[in-house]
């Protein structure tokens, strides 16, 4: 609990090339699972491939870069988003 009297970690780990759908059924998992009490919160982070093909609105990736991002999920809020990006990535954040 929140008392700092411990509690339970729950951690899934996922490989390889998840389409946008699969992170979408993620986050809904995660969400139900905040919504039934099961977990308080939840994060999702999304890593991308060092030096794929294509990156944020179908560029190619700067040569080195990273772009991943991570999905901080509240009850009853909007989720918070911290995005790790290349100075060269084609990305602009939603607004």
């Amino acid at each position: 609990g929140g008392d700092g009297s411990g509690g339970t970690l729950l951690a899934r780990s996922f490989e390889g090339l998840l389409g946008e759908a699969a992170v979408w059924r993620l986050v809904a998992a995660a969400t139900a699972a905040i919504e039934s009490g099961e977990v308080p919160w939840a994060v999702l982070t999304v890593w991308g491939f060092a030096d794929a093909p294509v990156s944020w609105g179908l560029s190619e990736h700067a040569c080195g870069s990273e772009n991943d991002f991570t999905l901080l999920l509240l009850p009853g809020s909007q989720p918070r988003v911290m995005y790790s990006v290349s100075r060269d990535a084609a990305f602009r954040p939603p607004s």
